[in-house]
């Protein structure tokens, strides 16, 4: 027992750490929604005409996250704000974020 007491714990995650779980996170919830475009994109396919994605242009990233490709590709704005993640309007994970 005196060995534990001597451990150092850490309570404090690094930025590495906080960001491999919100990629997590992500991937977790775009699969549970979106698994036949995530599969389709990744096949070369086109998106079903009933996908609720479809007209965001959707594209893979390099993490495979499913990212929005659209008209700020010139804007002065950093990747995450031109080519915004895509997250379900009904899901509890989507309300934490907001």
């Amino acid at each position: 027992m005196a060995r534990n007491a001597n451990k150092s714990t850490n309570f404090y995650n690094t930025a590495d750490e906080i960001q491999k779980a919100e990629y997590f996170w992500l991937k977790y919830v775009q699969s549970e929604f979106y698994s036949a475009e995530i599969l389709a994109l990744k096949r070369n396919e086109q998106l079903r005409c009933s996908s609720e994605i479809k007209s965001l242009l959707p594209y893979l990233d390099e993490d495979n996250l499913l990212r929005i490709t659209g008209r700020l590709l010139e804007a002065d704005l950093c990747f995450g704000e031109k080519h915004p993640v895509i997250l379900p309007r009904r899901c509890k994970f989507t309300n934490y974020l907001l």
